[in-house]
């Protein structure tokens, strides 16, 4: 399997509060399976994660998200976690509380077809 990206843009508007302005624009997660020939103990149930926020100076540019994502040193998670971290990532870009996290990963479900 190949690595891919998911990609998150908040809408923002011109009369948001200072609160909202300061929070991440978006995020890019860059997920992909863990290679078959390495040492990782039960590779196949694992995967590598990372994910980047953005700025409003980067104005949310695709290119430059995954640029920055593949810098990034990837985390090594089971890939049953992989759309709970979505979920996190969603939460703190939207202001979601953390209740509502448990709804939201219902919504990143699809991750996992790509890395089963």
């Amino acid at each position: 399997m190949k690595p891919f990206y998911i990609h998150h843009r908040r809408e923002t508007y011109k009369g948001d509060n200072s609160f909202q302005r300061h929070l991440p624009k978006g995020f890019t997660a860059l997920s992909s399976p863990v290679p078959a020939d390495s040492a990782v103990p039960n590779a196949e149930r694992m995967a590598l994660f990372s994910v980047t926020f953005c700025s409003n100076k980067d104005e949310f540019s695709k290119k430059k998200g995954r640029e920055a994502v593949q810098d990034l040193i990837p985390d090594l998670v089971n890939k049953r976690d992989v759309p709970r971290l979505l979920a996190q990532a969603l939460s703190r870009v939207e202001n979601y509380t953390l209740d509502d996290t448990k709804f939201l990963e219902a919504n990143y479900l699809y991750a996992l077809k790509y890395l089963v």
